[in-house]
């Protein structure tokens, strides 16, 4: 059942005072990935070096691939964010609270997306190792061989004509 406060169109207090979901959209903790137009151009640079070095093949490779990239970025920005801060003049994120604050949170997601970084990179090159020591062509080639050397075998129960 609905509240009757939503109902009226009317918001409580305390949930004006909550604060927007402007974080969960275009920083750290985004749920899209957004790359502003000022760093397009060193994320594509960052793309085409990982690309390069990992060369995904295949849907799953490339999602996991998206995760490494997208993680690894985070850390850069985590990095840059926490220079920032600490090169501050006249500010010292150690003793100013709202510096310590933000670098508490900076550092937060510094250890989420190392380790989603570490998780990810760690997935793919599994994949990879799998796909290399199993390539497909070959286990479709060795299920085709099986298929057409093993002896035709009756269905159990059937009946066999005596003639």
């Amino acid at each position: 059942m609905a509240s009757p406060i939503r109902l009226a169109g009317k918001r409580p207090a305390f949930h004006a005072a909550r604060p927007s979901n402007g974080a969960r959209e275009h920083g750290f903790s985004a749920r899209h990935f957004v790359i502003p137009e000022s760093d397009r151009e060193a994320f594509d640079r960052l793309r085409d070096d990982f690309l390069a070095d990992i060369r995904p093949a295949g849907e799953l490779e490339h999602q996991l691939f998206d995760q490494v990239l997208a993680a690894y970025w985070t850390v850069r920005r985590c990095r840059r964010a926490e220079a920032t801060l600490a090169a501050a003049p006249d500010i010292d994120p150690l003793l100013d609270p709202e510096a310590s604050a933000a670098l508490r949170r900076v550092h937060a997601h510094l250890r989420h997306s190392e380790r989603a970084y570490r998780i990810a990179l760690r997935q793919l090159l599994d994949v990879q190792s799998r796909r290399r020591t199993f390539p497909r062509s070959r286990l479709a080639a060795d299920l085709v061989q099986s298929l057409q050397t093993a002896p035709a075998r009756q269905p159990s129960g059937a009946l066999t004509s005596l003639a």
